[in-house]
């Protein structure tokens, strides 16, 4: 349901307009964003135009109940419109045509507790705490990329299913390359222009050594764009050789839904302390376009599986054996182990 706002907006725009809108198609509309954000926007389309941009009304809207005049906002999504004519037009793919579009795939990932409204009409599918959702790159310049979230329509236009969808898009994504940063590193690059360049870990002979000797040592897992980069927690590979550098388990943070923090276990903080401080820093810093999740996870390196929670120590050891039980004597005699394991917990 529209609020009132939405509707006066509706009513009077055309009256902004220039006349050659006097036939324009004039819609505002809910979205269901990323989070389950409900948002306002109007549509205006004049006729005969193929593309027409969708302007969201909440900031409009915010200054409007603070008290500026209608009239005001009115005139400014009027010029704000008609200034779209001037600008060219993005080198948009042929997006009914599957390979002309799946090296421009990107994964994004949510928290699917968050996000069920948006995860109804958007293919989806479930990894673990987090829930990946597909994007298509449809034009990029200097400083962003335009994208577009594929729906369950898009899978039968293209004629294929959500595994393949899936498959691809982690292949384009791990083309384009996965990057492991020191944090220090990559907030003196952002902060200090001058500075050199965060090196990408993943790529360093000597990583190994940088990332032992760190006296505070949490580090950024993205993607070499920086944008939906906590898509990388897919790479079994990455998360693999993480945990071989590490030479520990690891914590994972979700820091936004453009990257990772990556914590290894030193017990110097307990799972419960960093889920306080990822709760604290999303609710007072991280916007909710770029929320990702409350949930940190837990990186077993020795067994190379991405956890929930991290084990008790004794059930680790436990699982361990087990493990090694499965090859020397067989299924059935590693589920009496895993039976006597738990009797004597």
């Amino acid at each position: 349901m529209l609020s009132g706002f939405a509707k006066e907006v509706e009513k009077n725009i055309r009256q902004y307009l220039p006349e050659t809108y006097e036939n324009a198609l004039i819609q505002c509309q809910n979205n269901v964003k990323g989070n389950d954000q409900v948002l306002e926007s109007i549509v205006i389309q004049k006729e005969g135009e193929v593309v027409s941009p969708m302007i969201y009304l909440d900031e409009y809207s915010k200054r409007y109940y603070q008290g500026e005049s209608l009239s005001t906002i009115l005139r400014e999504i009027a010029d704000f419109r008609t200034h779209f004519e001037d600008m060219p037009l993005p080198d948009v793919p042929d997006l009914s045509d599957y390979e002309s579009v799946k090296d421009n795939l990107f994964v994004q990932m949510f928290d699917p507790e968050k996000n069920e409204l948006f995860l109804q009409d958007h293919v989806h599918k479930s990894c673990g705490a987090l829930t990946a959702v597909y994007r298509v790159g449809i034009s990029k310049d200097e400083e962003m990329t335009a994208s577009m979230v594929i729906t369950n329509s898009h899978l039968g236009i293209w004629g294929i299913d959500a595994d393949r969808l899936h498959e691809d898009a982690l292949n384009a994504m791990n083309s384009r390359g996965i990057c492991l940063y020191d944090m220090n590193e990559l907030l003196m690059e952002s902060f200090a222009p001058f500075s050199e360049k965060a090196e990408n870990l993943l790529l360093s002979d000597s990583a190994e050594s940088k990332i032992r000797g760190s006296e505070y040592p949490m580090f950024v897992l993205t993607n070499s764009e920086k944008e939906f980069g906590a898509a990388a927690i897919l790479n079994n590979e990455v998360m693999g050789k993480i945990g071989e550098l590490f030479g520990v388990d690891y914590y994972v943070l979700p820091s936004s839904r453009h990257e990772l923090i990556l914590v290894p276990d030193d017990d110097r903080f307990s799972q419960k302390e960093l889920e306080a401080i990822v709760k604290n820093v999303n609710e007072s810093q991280v916007s909710p376009e770029d929320y990702l999740s409350d949930k940190v996870q837990f990186y077993d390196a020795q067994s190379k599986t991405l956890l929930p929670e991290k084990p008790e120590k004794i059930e680790k050891e436990a699982a361990h054996e087990m493990k090694e039980s499965l090859g020397k004597t067989g299924k059935n005699v590693a589920q009496k182990s895993v039976e006597d394991i738990k009797l004597s917990l």
